[in-house]
């Protein structure tokens, strides 16, 4: 084996331990941190995507919501869901409240509990 064969298995060791071992990244990036992609909260171009072309059909599926709503042919279920999805869109959906220890509290108590 020559000299230059030796350097060359040792440093393919020392690249294959450096990148098995998250102790020992190569790249100076400490083992867990994250480098480069998006900001935080921005969505991917194939969500965004998705998202514009599902909100197209916004007029058309609050449409039928209506028409099965109205359709008093239509079990009082999915007659109620239609109700409940088309008040959630318009107004938003009813505060939630939890139960702490038998004792109902709502969002902004628990939030204080929590702090």
């Amino acid at each position: 084996m020559t000299n230059d064969d030796e350097n060359d298995s040792a440093g393919a060791a020392e690249i294959a331990e450096s990148s098995s071992n998250p102790a020992h990244p190569s790249n100076g990036v400490r083992a867990g941190e994250r480098r480069g992609g998006r900001q935080a909260g921005t969505p991917n171009k194939s969500t965004a995507d998705v998202k514009a072309l599902a909100q197209t059909f916004t007029d058309e599926a609050i449409e039928l919501l209506a028409a099965i709503m109205r359709d008093t042919n239509k079990g009082d279920r999915a007659r109620v869901a239609a109700a409940k999805e088309l008040l959630d869109r318009g107004h938003g959906r009813p505060a939630q409240s939890v139960i702490v220890a038998d004792k109902r509290v709502s969002h902004e108590e628990m939030l204080v509990l929590l702090d």
